[in-house]
């Protein structure tokens, strides 16, 4: 239950679907949507800021999903939060950006809200003073040949959203 989907780019990805004969590797479908979504948004966010001359440090986009019960377990919903930091970073350039990206650019989102799916999404500047989180932290979840060192972890505090968070995209439990 393993596949590598390949797009006209060359690049592959893999995706698996719950077998319960061996530990994941790859991502579910589903949350390779939801990696699309955060991708896509993550794209516009970090160009019209640039645009604006902001000086963004990172961009962190958090999702949780809550998805149909019965096939096709579609999203319902979607919870999205955009963490950015950087020296200078003005609050009201991030919330424009935010507002761009999901109202106006971002495809995936479109795709989502014309399937019925409802994106609900806030933005927020990361405190200062959150130190980062040793390298060792997260080193699971990252695809073979990527290694640590190359991706910025930082300490976040736990903000979940009104309601908590809905099922995992596998329909797993957090």
């Amino acid at each position: 239950m393993r596949f590598v989907g390949e797009g006209d780019s060359g690049h592959g990805v893999l995706m698996e679907s719950k077998s319960g004969e061996a530990p994941p590797i790859g991502a579910s479908p589903m949350e390779m949507v939801l990696m699309a979504l955060g991708g896509c948004s993550s794209v516009d966010v970090v160009d019209i800021l640039r645009k604006m001359r902001q000086n963004l440090g990172s961009l962190d986009v958090v999702l949780n999903a809550e998805r149909a019960p019965e096939p096709p377990r579609v999203f319902l919903r979607v919870d999205m939060e955009f963490v950015a930091s950087g020296e200078g970073l003005d609050e009201a350039s991030l919330k424009r950006a935010v507002d761009l990206s999901m109202e106006k650019y971002c495809s995936v989102a479109a795709m989502l809200r014309k399937g019925g799916t409802h994106i609900a999404y806030r933005h927020r500047l990361k405190p200062k003073d959150v130190p980062e989180v040793p390298a060792e932290v997260g080193k699971k979840a990252l695809p073979p040949g990527l290694h640590a060192e190359a991706v910025p972890h930082h300490a976040e505090p736990d903000l979940p959203f009104p309601g908590g968070p809905g099922p995992m995209p596998h329909g797993g439990k957090k």
